[in-house]
């Protein structure tokens, strides 16, 4: 089974999560986002064995101690989109989309999601029904698309079309603490927010300008 702990802090209110396989204690950070003594204190009092970091996403704030694990955990393997933006990454493999993970005994499953950024992916877990989704959806809303390389016609299309048709029952883990709660499911999302109840790409494109003008 796939154990999560969380950990808030970093640039904005960012998640890291410290995910593992419960029969081997096989681990991997999701994120390097997060002051790394917390969750390396866990990973000792558990006696885990960290293996890997997973990226969702390359912006600068879901980095920002990845240099430091490393350094910490030289035999560190980062993994993530097989074409990502950033290319000094240390110890680096992508991964081609629909590629099953292995973490001990657990498999997660890579999804890509651009929209938010070009090597947005979201790590699916189909036996433990979790998703950490980065910046690709929230707790309430999306991701923006503000930058010049996001994009909103390929953030709808990620998240209508591979997000939000997974069982209802799926919790979500965000990449940002933006929410009333840290996680929803995604029954819960498509019932509680116009984001996530759009008719069509053009109505989506309306709800995502009309969040901007609000801010």
């Amino acid at each position: 089974m796939l154990k999560v702990a969380s950990f808030e802090g970093g640039y904005d209110r960012n998640f890291s999560y410290l995910i593992w396989c419960s029969e081997t204690g096989t681990a991997a950070i999701v994120d390097t986002a997060t002051s790394p003594e917390p969750i390396e204190q866990s990973v000792r009092e558990q006696g885990q064995n960290l293996m890997f970091i997973l990226l969702t996403h390359t912006h600068g704030d879901h980095l920002a101690y990845l240099e430091e694990w490393i350094k910490r955990y030289p035999r560190l393997e980062v993994v993530g989109h097989q074409r990502p933006v950033r290319k000094d990454l240390p110890a680096y493999r992508g991964v081609p989309e629909g590629t099953d993970f292995e973490l001990g005994h657990c498999r997660l499953s890579l999804i890509e999601t651009p929209g938010h950024y070009p090597d947005c992916v979201c790590w699916y877990s189909r036996e433990g029904r979790l998703l950490f989704t980065g910046d690709t959806v929230f707790v309430g809303r999306t991701g923006r698309t503000l930058s010049s390389m996001s994009s909103t016609r390929e953030l709808y299309h990620s998240v209508y079309g591979r997000i939000l048709i997974l069982p209802p029952e799926t919790t979500i883990y965000p990449g940002h603490d933006y929410g009333p709660t840290p996680t929803i499911t995604i029954g819960e999302l498509k019932k509680g927010s116009a984001f996530f109840r759009c008719a069509d790409e053009r109505e989506f494109a309306e709800v995502m300008a009309q969040f901007e003008m609000n801010r």
